[in-house]
């Protein structure tokens, strides 16, 4: 952990077991490279879906940060949908547009289950899409696919066990840090 983010959660009150991974955490991504990495993977996105008439349907909490990330360094038309885990059913909330022909990006951290992204990918092919591909933070370096999905972009590869950061959370935080951490 570097020491200017040591000396900002100094004066913080944090519960103990948060405090104590983020004290023994390992950089894994400093924020200067993440931000690289991410550059690149929104040039990708772009290149893949500018002229597509996209809907990029974010994957809540952890894919926030990349859903962020693609609004704030993609330049052409597109819609977003947020969606959720509640009582193990995958639902989307606000206003949903057509979905009907349409490309969707899933946007996530790349921690989603394999079993709850197929039920996502269910959920979309439902809807009448007519592609489906998922953009993540990270990806582990033998990754499994859902079934549905034609590509998968990704930010970095890590091997990880509990990444942090990015869009990622230690027991709900840090979420918003730059970089990427592993739990110590």
């Amino acid at each position: 952990m570097s020491k200017a983010l040591l000396k900002q959660l100094g004066g913080m009150t944090l519960p103990v077991e948060v405090s104590r991974k983020l004290h023994t955490a390992q950089l894994l991504v400093s924020a200067t490279d993440m931000a690289l990495a991410l550059d690149r993977l929104a040039v990708a996105v772009t290149v893949e879906l500018q002229d597509k008439n996209p809907v990029l349907l974010t994957i809540a909490p952890d894919g926030a940060y990349l859903l962020g990330v693609f609004l704030q360094r993609t330049v052409f038309p597109l819609q977003t949908l947020q969606g959720a885990f509640a009582d193990e059913d995958f639902v989307c909330s606000g206003d949903e547009p057509s979905l009907s022909g349409r490309r969707v990006l899933i946007v996530d951290s790349g921690l989603t289950p394999l079993s709850a992204m197929q039920q996502v990918v269910t959920w979309l092919q439902t809807r009448g899409v007519s592609e489906i591909l998922r953009s993540s933070v990270l990806v582990t370096p033998h990754p499994v696919q859902a079934d549905g999905i034609a590509q998968t972009l990704s930010a970095v590869v890590c091997e990880a066990v509990a990444p942090f950061g990015c869009g990622i959370g230690l027991n709900g935080y840090c979420r918003n840090l730059p970089g990427l951490y592993a739990a110590g």
